[in-house]
């Protein structure tokens, strides 16, 4: 697969963090046999990092999640989509953690425009980075199996649920200002 260009920094500006809204999801690959469950099916969430690496689904597809830095297309990568609510509201789903310890930040790279990362506030003992993990269950779910690959259309559908979702996160900000 071809590099997409879209994922390029071009000059853009980094968001600030209250701009990733809590409807928006994050696109994570994962590895199989190290970050990849192959018998659920699905992430290994004791292997996701509280300092978890993401492309944000206003600014990229699925498909180009398995995009490394050096641009090389991995596509024996799972890609999986998590809700930014429940990356902010981990707390409701553990008992250790009581209030937000996590935020999304965008960072873009020079390659890799949509670029996020999952940030603790503070910091995090094993039993609360272990609820989290677990807590990413919710809301989630698997985009890309391993070596699957999409079609055009599903490529095209892709395309149109990033465009309508940037317009919908585009609308909130201008009615916000308003």
């Amino acid at each position: 697969m071809k590099y997409p260009t879209a994922l390029l920094v071009r000059g853009r500006c980094q968001f600030p963090k209250n701009k990733i809204r809590h409807f928006n999801y994050m696109y994570a690959r994962q590895k199989p046999s190290t970050d990849w469950n192959e018998n659920d099916g699905l992430p290994d969430f004791t292997r996701i990092k509280t300092n978890q690496s993401y492309n944000w689904c206003i600014f990229s597809i699925p498909i180009w999640t398995r995009f490394d830095d050096k641009k090389t297309y991995l596509s024996d990568y799972a890609v999986t989509a998590f809700s930014v609510e429940t990356i902010r509201e981990s707390y409701k789903y553990g008992l250790e953690t009581q209030s937000q310890v996590l935020e999304v930040k965008h960072k873009p790279m020079d390659q890799n425009y949509s670029h996020c990362e999952m940030n603790p506030l503070g910091n995090l003992n094993k039993t609360q980075r272990r609820e989290i993990r677990m807590s990413l269950r919710h809301k989630c779910y698997v985009s890309l199996r391993p070596n699957e690959t999409q079609n055009k259309v599903g490529r095209i559908v892709a395309l149109f649920k990033m465009y309508a979702m940037r317009i919908i996160t585009l609308h909130i900000r201008f009615k916000n200002s308003n």
